[in-house]
């Protein structure tokens, strides 16, 4: 993704509209099929991964409303507000993250037995 989105500027030159499509379609391409392959273990983080990319994509978007008829204030008022969405959507992945580690866990992961009493010290230990 990384690479295809450095390429767009080589491949297409000169032509602004043409450039920020091309790295929005590149974008919205990856962004849906990394929804339906899931590359991480909880779903949660395929979600915030998904949002980030679609957030990002508005942001390429609205860098192409630099144009004779929209306004500048308009574009930084957009821009701003993507910016603040994705910090605030990072943070919050961060500290429901810390929450998740920190959590305290009633249940043991895994459970060893033993048949004789003499087995229940060396078990305890394990």
């Amino acid at each position: 993704r990384s690479f295809l989105i450095c390429l767009v500027p080589v491949v297409i030159r000169d032509q602004g509209l043409a450039q920020v499509l091309a790295a929005g379609t590149v974008l919205s391409i990856f962004a849906q099929v990394q929804q339906h392959l899931l590359p991480w273990r909880p779903y949660s983080t395929n979600l915030i991964d998904g949002v980030l990319s679609t957030l990002l994509t508005v942001m390429v978007f609205s860098g192409a409303g630099f144009s004779k008829s929209t306004s500048a204030s308009f574009v930084m008022v957009l821009g701003t507000l993507c910016a603040a969405a994705m910090l605030a959507l990072a943070v919050g992945a961060i500290g429901f993250s810390v929450y998740r580690y920190c959590r305290v866990h009633p249940y043991y992961a895994d459970f060893i037995c033993h048949h004789k009493a003499d087995a229940a010290g060396q078990a305890r230990l394990m």
